[in-house]
């Protein structure tokens, strides 16, 4: 009869399938495999649009402690993912970078998007922070306050980054007007200049 399972003859007992102690490594293999793979996949206009709201954390800033970091009412601080701005010890730039967060982001709520390593070796939050539909990460960069920093694994916006950047030096906005990265925040904290 279809759909039956077959019986072992000397015994009667209905024999199902079996997974042996040996396979079950195999198994829990492919099933990380799929999960990295789905991870992965692209999902169209993922990297156009905001993301949800319950696929974020929420943000209100309670104080920034430069152009790249911030600390959320409740005490989270996050460390803005796939940029670096100049150093508060490199005057004026650190400074004006600051401003810049601060005059782009005012008093509104920000949407946290994580990426592969949600934090960072000091505990800060890694994100990307939506105001609205803007990307301030993508934007401070567009306009010229930081650079595109980083790469793999946390990279998802890594394209628009480095895009902004490479507009922002073509068109000397914000600090590529003055001077302000030639000494870039990495190589400052650094001490190469």
């Amino acid at each position: 009869a279809a759909g039956r399972l077959p019986v072992d003859s000397a015994s009667g007992v209905t024999m199902r399938a079996q997974i042996r102690p040996k396979s079950m490594p195999v198994i829990a293999l492919l099933v990380l495999a799929l999960l990295v793979a789905v991870r992965r996949c692209p999902t169209g206009d993922r990297d156009r649009e905001p993301p949800s709201a319950s696929a974020v954390g929420e943000c209100r800033v309670a104080r920034l402690a430069d152009g790249d970091s911030l600390t959320c009412v409740g005490g989270a601080r996050v460390r803005l993912l796939g940029i670096d701005a100049p150093e508060l010890a490199q005057p004026p730039f650190g400074r004006r970078s600051e401003e810049a967060l601060r005059d782009l982001i005012g008093d509104t709520p920000l949407r946290l998007e994580y990426d592969v390593d949600v934090h960072d070796r000091f505990g800060r939050l890694l994100a990307y922070a939506w105001a609205g539909p803007v990307l301030v990460n993508e934007r401070l960069v567009r306009d010229g306050w930081a650079v595109a920093y980083g790469g793999p694994p946390n990279d998802r916006h890594g394209a628009r980054l480095r895009a902004a950047e490479a507009a922002a030096r073509r068109d000397g906005a914000g600090h590529w007007s003055s001077g302000g990265f030639a000494c870039l925040p990495v190589d400052h904290r650094q001490g190469r200049c």
